[in-house]
């Protein structure tokens, strides 16, 4: 398109980009055809939609597009040219753009369909790398250029309503059950994508949008093999594991579906290459081989006689080839006796079962190890244990606990005193860290609060009071310190 020559009543955009016409709006933005009066050349103004100007997400979300398109760059994305802001709406400029959809650029040849599909998955690969928004994945929503360029942008010339149908054609089954958005979503938008470019229309034929999301979560997309002209069998497997309905089976991401179209790419391209001769059968070879040397071992008094002309024996002697050297015969393999072979076999017999009896004799000793190191770890842990119950009381307490009192007490060891419960009876009754007053106090107990003496014998005599250790809770905390006893009344007492 060439530029515009400059009009004094049309807008200027900070005395640079002069407006002609709105082409449309889009997601986020007004989309105007302007021209650079610097450089002299078409470019096409983004201005944020005013109903979105207070929206400080989606003013974010315009601004970091602008930035994430002017960082990459491939022929498939809009070149980012210049960014700004305007009475408080942000703005970019990029390259201008003209064209058709992609879908009323259908159907296509096999090669410029497979060329596209590579440019388009290339770009959603650049855009998911580097974690910018990525354009709507649609046959509706892509521009073919005149020179057969694909652009992904967000498209200005369908309405909101209009992209929502067209992008329904392209959801994944997961996303029309509610699921979130993922790469593997992409892939398949792809896939199907890549489906209608090969074959000019789209898997299940012009539905309505319900009708086809309900065919993506119920059927499986038909096979593409079926319906191309141009069969390429590398071609539709990729694809139709790019379409697969459960993603789990699907390609896995955008990246590993374009080296799928490179593949199949560059297999295409790839020069054809003479057979090679295959090698003779090895019977056959087996068999040439077997004449020849039949052959040389031939006898001379096989030879046909030499001619008979007197002439020829005065000229020349007939000349006897001398007989090749065979090696010797090979004696007959010695026959054995009846009894010889039964010897033998009683011998391999035996043989075979001392090799068993060894096995089985290491095998028994094996288990028998493991089973004596059990058994000694167990008697060892035994041993201990019962030494650590009888020193510490408790074998005596729970041999007292149905033993008679008389028995009891000829038990040896002493019995592990048994908790006694006391009742708080004072209100801020102190918990010290030591048996004394002057030691730091760990709480402060109101009345009727229940502790227990877990040693009823560990008391300590000082500052005129006996002092008890006590054991308790309070307020989320576990208490350890020591009471005055005086300050306790054992619990159920009157």
């Amino acid at each position: 398109m060439t530029t515009q020559p400059a009009q004094p009543n049309l807008p200027l955009l900070h005395n640079r980009y002069r407006i002609f016409s709105r082409l449309g709006d889009n997601r986020l933005a007004q989309v105007f055809r302007a021209s650079d009066e610097r450089l002299g050349r078409p470019v096409l103004v983004h201005i944020l939609r005013p109903d979105l100007q207070e929206n400080e997400a989606l003013r974010r979300r315009f601004t970091e597009e602008a930035q994430g398109l002017a960082k990459r760059a491939h022929p498939a994305l809009l070149d980012v040219f210049d960014q700004g802001d305007v009475a408080g709406r942000p703005y970019m400029v990029t390259e201008e753009v003209d064209g058709r959809p992609l879908r009323a650029a259908l159907p296509l040849a096999l090669p410029d369909a497979l060329r596209m599909l590579r440019q388009i998955v290339g770009a959603v690969a650049i855009t998911i790398t580097t974690q910018t928004p990525t354009p709507p994945i649609a046959s509706g929503a892509i521009l073919v250029t005149p020179d057969n360029r694909p652009i992904l942008a967000e498209p200005w010339w369908l309405s909101q309503q209009e992209l929502r149908d067209e992008l329904a054609y392209y959801r994944a089954p997961e996303r029309v059950r509610g699921e979130p958005p993922s790469e593997r979503s992409t892939v398949y938008a792809l896939g199907l994508l890549g489906y209608e470019m090969m074959l000019g229309q789209r898997p299940w034929g012009d539905q309505s949008p319900q009708a086809a999301q309900q065919k993506h979560v119920s059927d499986e997309v038909p096979p593409l093999y079926n319906e191309m002209v141009s069969f390429m069998p590398s071609l539709a497997a990729a694809l139709q594991l790019a379409a697969a309905r459960d993603p789990f089976q699907r390609t896995l991401d955008v990246q590993s579906l374009a080296r799928d179209l490179a593949a199949v790419d560059a297999a295409a391209e790839a020069p054809t290459k003479p057979l090679v001769r295959p090698m003779p059968a090895i019977r056959d070879t087996m068999r040439e081989a077997r004449r020849t040397i039949t052959q040389r071992r031939r006898p001379t008094e096989d030879l046909p006689p030499p001619s008979s002309a007197p002439s020829a024996q005065a000229a020349a002697p007939v000349m006897q080839q001398p007989r090749p050297v065979m090696p010797p015969p090979q004696p007959p393999p010695q026959q054995l006796s009846r009894d010889d072979l039964r010897k033998e076999v009683r011998r391999e017999v035996r043989r075979e079962a001392r090799r068993r009896g060894c096995l089985s004799f290491i095998r028994r000793r094996v288990v028998g190890l493991i089973l004596l190191v059990v058994l000694a770890g167990g008697c060892y842990w035994g041993f201990t244990f019962g030494r650590d119950w009888f020193e510490s009381g408790a074998a005596k307490t729970w041999a007292c606990g149905w033993l008679p009192e008389f028995a009891c007490a000829y038990l040896p060891g002493d019995a592990k005193p048994q908790p006694i419960n006391y009742v708080v009876l004072v209100e801020n009754t102190n918990v010290c860290s030591a048996p004394s007053i002057s030691a730091p106090i760990l709480e402060s107990l109101p009345k009727d609060t229940r502790v227990t003496a877990p040693d009823p014998n560990d008391v300590h005599a000082a500052d005129g009071n006996t002092w008890i250790r006590i054991e308790t809770t309070y307020n989320n905390r576990r208490l350890d310190g020591w009471v005055a006893l005086s300050l306790l009344q054992e619990e159920g007492s009157p």
